[in-house]
């Protein structure tokens, strides 16, 4: 896994180890941010971050904040290197923030009550298939209070294309969707 472009495009990032994470790949990471365009100065949220791959791709485009949220110990110590190594192609360090919440990623709107409406682009890849104490896409694009923080911004939610979002039920707009084999990105947006 790597950085595609801008500040510290083809550096290398680790990854977690084991089978309980699915780092998005390189060709469906460049269609996303393809598909977003301009990165310069957004305020960008990743949820259940994994290694933290899409906001330290955004912070290499030029994104001016990056939040990460990951529950995982293991995974937040990994994101925090990561983001070491990607800091140290920045330009200038000082005027990117950056925070590394660890805690669980659908109570956001909770954890950081203070971002509502100011962000640009959230990414979240939950548990494509949850389990009985977990958030899983569904759960969290039918959360209207997690909608209502996020007003405003796009979400690039990526699930198991056997997962079929109640797109008529979630107070979310379809922007677009796109499968990669076993998985689908779907662009949503609230309303302002």
């Amino acid at each position: 896994m790597r950085i595609i472009s801008g500040y510290a495009r083809g550096m290398r990032l680790r990854t977690p180890r084991g089978t309980g994470v699915r780092p998005t790949g390189d060709r469906v990471k460049e269609a996303i941010f393809t598909s977003l365009a301009a990165f310069e100065g957004a305020v960008v949220f990743d949820l259940f971050a994994g290694s933290g791959a899409l906001g330290l791709e955004a912070l290499s485009r030029g994104a001016a904040e990056v939040v990460w949220v990951e529950r995982n110990p293991r995974h937040a110590s990994l994101i925090r290197r990561n983001l070491a190594l990607v800091q140290r192609a920045l330009p200038d360090a000082s005027s990117f923030a950056c925070e590394i919440v660890a805690g669980d990623a659908s109570k956001i709107a909770d954890l950081r009550a203070n971002y509502a409406g100011k962000i640009d682009v959230i990414f979240a890849d939950p548990p494509y298939h949850a389990g009985r104490y977990e958030s899983g896409a569904v759960e969290l694009c039918m959360d209207t209070g997690f909608a209502g923080w996020a007003r405003g911004a796009i979400l690039v939610l990526e699930h198991a294309r056997d997962v079929a979002l109640p797109l008529a039920n979630i107070p979310w707009k379809l922007l677009k969707d796109k499968a990669y084999g076993e998985t689908v990105v779907t662009y949503l947006k609230t309303e302002n």
